[in-house]
């Protein structure tokens, strides 16, 4: 079981702190943890098994079950002192997620100017509410 989310969620976190060290100064200058809420957080078998039924065209997967390095069995973060000195959360839950994931590939594969779409999709994001 992993907290998955999308790239742009911890980074407008980190931005925020990096707003936060201009205006402040160095008291903001120490860990933060940025992540889903705790309900998004799934095994992996989910988490694939849902991208392909969002990508479509017979997409599928096969578990590779022999020998791989140990990980821990759930993986989570607190992410309760960004909420609670940034006033952080995040704005995706894991469908819209991976729906831009998904998004994103589908331009890739269609020789879309990437650049172009990533902006766009930067700029949906920055118009979600919390």
């Amino acid at each position: 079981i992993r907290p998955w989310q999308h790239v742009l969620e911890p980074l407008r976190g980190y931005l925020q702190v990096a707003q936060k060290l201009v205006e402040s100064g160095p008291e903001y200058g120490q860990a933060w943890n940025f992540g889903p809420q705790p309900h998004d957080a799934k095994p992996v078998s989910c988490v694939v098994q849902e991208m392909c039924q969002k990508w479509g065209l017979g997409a599928s997967w096969e578990n590779d079950e022999g020998e791989h390095p140990h990980e821990a069995n759930f993986l989570k973060l607190d992410v309760s002192k960004s909420a609670a000195q940034l006033q952080w959360v995040p704005k995706l839950d894991l469908d819209q997620s991976l729906k831009l994931v998904i998004d994103w590939h589908r331009a890739f594969v269609h020789n879309e100017s990437m650049k172009e779409f990533t902006l766009h999709q930067i700029g949906q994001y920055q118009q979600l509410s919390h």
